[in-house]
């Protein structure tokens, strides 16, 4: 009997015990550490704005985004008639559509020579806008055979040009040809740009004699 009551007073001491004992604080897992590159969602140490864009790519891992648009612009091959503008002419006076106005000659030996450029006026005798185009052949012999011709050929676009104007242009030819004293045909055609089939709206020639005009003209040995 009193070993039971003993047994009974050590259990009910036991309980009280428990309720008066703190319990442990739960410690909270550590943080795992990773290393390497930033998982989705991570910051990157970067300000706002200044992270990388993602590339746009297809299946291949190739580059899709669009390529930047680049524009040309077409420059001029005139020297002098670059700056040259269009100015009204009076059609009372003035009544070809186009004139060959000068050519600059020089001798480069005593059988030899060159045009270095050539002078042109278009007149717009119509009553609508055009777009010129002129062309030119330079006709001479060929180095080997004064028998046979040798034909250079030069195209010119011209801005449009209204009606009641005109516009002279010079351009630089360096053409070289032999035998002074055989003949040289300058040949211009002039035709509406954007019209086809081509067809010339008036053509006009010049022929000369390199000798008769360079004579006395000293060699540039150029």
């Amino acid at each position: 009997m009193v070993v039971i009551l003993l047994m009974g007073l050590a259990m009910v001491l036991s309980g009280c015990s428990a309720l008066f004992m703190p319990k442990q604080q739960e410690q909270a897992p550590e943080a795992a550490i990773v290393e390497g590159t930033p998982q989705e969602g991570q910051q990157t140490g970067q300000p706002d704005g200044q992270g990388a864009q993602p590339i746009e790519t297809n299946a291949y891992g190739e580059d899709v985004r669009p390529a930047q648009k680049t524009t040309t612009v077409r420059q001029p091959v005139t020297r002098e008639g670059a700056s040259e503008q269009p100015v009204p002419f009076d059609r009372r006076t003035e009544g070809e559509m186009l004139t060959l106005d000068s050519y600059k000659l020089s001798r480069t030996s005593r059988d030899k020579g060159l045009v270095e450029e050539i002078t042109f006026t278009v007149r717009n005798t119509g009553s609508k806008t055009f777009s010129p185009r002129v062309i030119l052949w330079f006709e001479t012999q060929s180095v080997s055979d004064a028998s046979i011709p040798d034909v250079t050929e030069k195209d010119y676009d011209l801005p449009p040009l209204e009606p009641g104007y005109k516009v002279t242009k010079t351009y630089p030819l360096n053409v070289r040809f032999h035998y002074l004293e055989e003949q040289k045909v300058f040949t211009l055609k002039l035709r509406e740009r954007f019209v086809s089939p081509p067809k010339d709206m008036t053509v006009v020639t010049k022929s000369f004699i390199p000798l008769e005009e360079m004579e006395t003209m000293e060699i540039s040995w150029t």
